[in-house]
């Protein structure tokens, strides 16, 4: 193990650095052993003594009561000649590090004696901005020694700051005359501090000479800052005021139309009543899965949800920020605006009119080619624009929504002959995503829960889900889905280019790798997808919204997703 390796995972400081020329008489004589003698200044053994040796491979040792340890040697001969990687570092309590380098030697020699020399302490006082001590803050150390012969040599990570921002090594102050502080934290800027050996010195005890200021990172700063990092539970309060979308009771619940504020765009919002089904397919039903069994009963608590997918149209406000580009300098903005503008939108896709086909700004077209990811931040970003909680459908939401109230195959009955009159599928759509609302709407007055794109439902896919659920969960997910995972999620309803029984309402369709499979940037993108243009969403609205953060984390998009995912890209 080099030197440079070493030092991450073990603490050392500069230690004295022993050079071992061979005379010619030496040569071609290589020995056995190698007998290493550790003494103090004055030439008493140190029988405390250990330490580790990478002569022909990484081994600790401990001194004996003599202060002496014995290195076979005569084995990694040949090894050796080949060019070695050679040092013995020796170390005791109370005294400095010792190293023996080898680096230069073609044949090692048969005894070392390694003097120790008393340590003293050196440190530092580790603060923020505001003088605040920070704790955990590794350090790592190179010095300028003062004999030309040594070279300055990484010490590795030093044990962090204490609770109270102090950090401390032993150390001998005559070896070196400049100490250079490799000093990093996440969430801070990493630092780098020349100082002088003096200035480390940290004189009586608890009293450091020296202030060193890590500043915090701008990019953490605006993680920490973006509304995505935010609880929605924050924007709830004061809602934009809107006719017919303010109700307390299922009984009080209307159809209203919900503005996208600052634009003209508007979609319709349309009441589903609680009430409970059998989710699932009955083993004759044509074209069924495994994974739609067994058949169990649900309860599902009222809500609201978009009669359409969600359209370019919408979600471009978001997605490609127009709303925010269309922003004039004049303009006066609410709270709830200024917030929206700064949350974490979508990187510039790679190719939308692939992941669209076509269709990406035409009027009435469903967005596609979106990540469940996308899908959550979109309706993050609709909650904070209006104050009214909007998410995705549950698996159990989505599905009840679908059959209104039936429990045939499909919402308009068991025969698939009449399907042309309500989906676009492979039979009838020619390839191509369609306009929204082109088909007739269910009994409920959905359009397109059968084809046209298939929609992300909140629901980590498991062939196992509904054996797993809880009769008491009202359609909350068995688990959240894992949106760092692209094979986590699914889509319900069937597309455009699935046949007939992939539309069937109790159908579930998994995601999958080939569903990016162009994507030409790493990390990939948690928003697009280069090879699903058949996948979209429509958004719900839940009479009764989340009043904990345990009940956001349900259905909110998980802030560490786009934090890592920023971290890696800074897009």
């Amino acid at each position: 193990m080099s030197i440079l390796l070493r030092c991450f995972a073990t603490l050392f400081v500069l230690l004295p650095i022993i050079s071992l020329a061979q005379s010619e008489e030496a040569r071609g004589r290589f020995p056995e052993k190698i007998v290493i003698t550790v003494v103090d200044e004055a030439g008493k053994p140190i029988k405390h003594a250990n330490g580790y040796h990478d002569l022909g491979e990484y081994i600790n040792f401990t001194v004996d009561e003599n202060g002496v340890f014995e290195i076979p040697i005569k084995e990694y001969e040949e090894r050796w000649q080949g060019g070695p990687a050679s040092d013995v570092t020796i170390r005791a309590e109370g005294y400095g590090p010792f190293l023996a380098s080898f680096r230069k030697s073609p044949i090692p020699p048969e005894t070392l004696t390694a003097v120790l020399k008393p340590a003293q302490k050196i440190g530092a006082l580790v603060v923020d901005e505001e003088g605040t001590p920070i704790e955990g803050v590794g350090v790592a150390l190179i010095v300028t020694p003062e004999t030309s012969y040594q070279t300055g040599v990484w010490t590795g990570v030093s044990t962090e700051t204490d609770a109270d921002g102090r950090w401390s090594l032993f150390h001998l102050p005559a070896t070196f005359t400049h100490a250079r502080l490799d000093l990093r934290k996440k969430g801070y800027r990493s630092t780098l501090v020349t100082l002088p050996a003096a200035r480390l010195n940290p004189g009586t005890a608890g009293q450091f000479n020296e202030k060193i200021l890590l500043e915090v990172d701008p990019i953490l700063e605006q993680i920490r800052s973006n509304p995505m990092s935010r609880s929605s539970l924050e924007f709830l309060e004061e809602p934009v005021p809107l006719a017919d979308s303010t109700a307390t009771t299922e009984a009080e619940m209307k159809p209203y139309t919900e503005k996208i504020p600052g634009t003209e765009i508007t979609f319709k919002m349309i009441p589903i009543k609680g009430g409970k089904f059998l989710m699932g397919s009955p083993e004759n039903e044509p074209g069924r899965n495994a994974d739609e069994s067994p058949r169990h009963e649900v309860e599902i608590k009222p809500f609201w949800m978009e009669e359409h997918e969600v359209t370019w149209k919408e979600f471009e406000q978001f997605a490609l920020k127009y709303l925010r580009r269309s922003r004039k300098p004049s303009d006066t903005l609410s709270d709830r605006e200024r917030s929206a503008d700064a949350m974490a939108t979508p990187t510039s896709p790679w190719d939308i009119s692939v992941i669209s086909k076509g269709t990406a700004g035409k009027p009435g077209y469903p967005a596609s080619g979106v990540t469940l990811y996308a899908a959550q931040a979109y309706c993050k970003w609709l909650t904070i624009m209006t104050g009214r909680y909007y998410r995705l459908p549950t698996e159990a939401e989505w599905e009840y929504a679908c059959r209104a109230g039936v429990q045939s195959v499909y919402s308009f009955g068991n025969d698939a002959e009449t399907i042309n009159d309500f989906a676009w599928h492979f039979g009838n759509s020619d390839g191509q995503v369609r306009k929204v609302k082109q088909k007739k709407p269910n009994a409920w007055g959905l359009y397109d829960m059968h084809g046209n794109v298939a929609e992300w439902v909140l629901e980590q896919y498991a062939v196992d889900t509904y054996k797993n659920r809880v009769t008491n969960m009202f359609g909350a997910p068995v688990k959240i889905p894992d949106s760092r995972d692209g094979t986590a999620g699914i889509a319900r309803g069937g597309h455009f280019d699935n046949e007939w029984p992939d539309l069937r309402s109790a159908k579930r369709l998994r995601a999958d790798g080939t569903w990016n499979a162009r994507e030409p940037a790493w990390p990939y993108s948690i928003w697009w997808l280069t090879d699903a243009p058949f996948v979209g969403f429509r958004i719900v609205r839940p009479l009764e919204p989340p009043k904990t953060e345990e009940e956001v984390k349900l259905y909110d998009p998980d802030p560490e997703v786009w934090k890592e995912y920023y971290r890696i890209n800074g897009r």
